[in-house]
């Protein structure tokens, strides 16, 4: 596999944008940085930096929080998932999924066939059964 790499700039963005209402959600991904991100930020705070480098993004948790205070950032991470994820999170700027679409995403459709294949084969590994499915 090959590296995704991608840099935002978001000068202005934070004045644009209203981050304080969302909160990032809990992830029970093996590595995240989401309980360390406020001391991340808590022990960089004192260095005068525009651009920071999250060479190891995950689930972005630690780019976006960065993005959320002003800066430029460079978010990388070699899983294709992770980059889309990234890509939507924290280089995405106008994009936002309405409330109709949102509730089409979370709700079974009887003319849609699911596939099974999370439930099949990652029972026991990372969430619950009912989150599998």
């Amino acid at each position: 596999m090959q590296s995704t790499l991608f840099n935002y700039n978001n000068q202005d963005f934070k004045s644009q944008n209203n981050f304080d209402s969302f909160k990032f959600p809990s992830t029970r991904y093996q590595g995240s940085k989401l309980k360390l991100v406020d001391w991340i930020i808590n022990e960089t705070k004192n260095y005068s930096y525009e651009t920071v480098l999250d060479a190891f993004g995950g689930t972005g948790s630690v780019s976006y929080s960065y993005k959320k205070i002003g800066k430029e950032v460079t978010y990388n991470d070699i899983l294709k998932f992770n980059y889309q994820f990234g890509k939507a999170l924290i280089e995405n700027n106008d994009m936002k999924l309405s409330n109709e679409s949102v509730n089409f995403i979370l709700n079974p459709h009887d003319d849609i066939e699911y596939k099974t294949i999370i439930q099949d084969n990652f029972k026991d590994t990372y969430f619950t059964d009912d989150e599998n499915k």
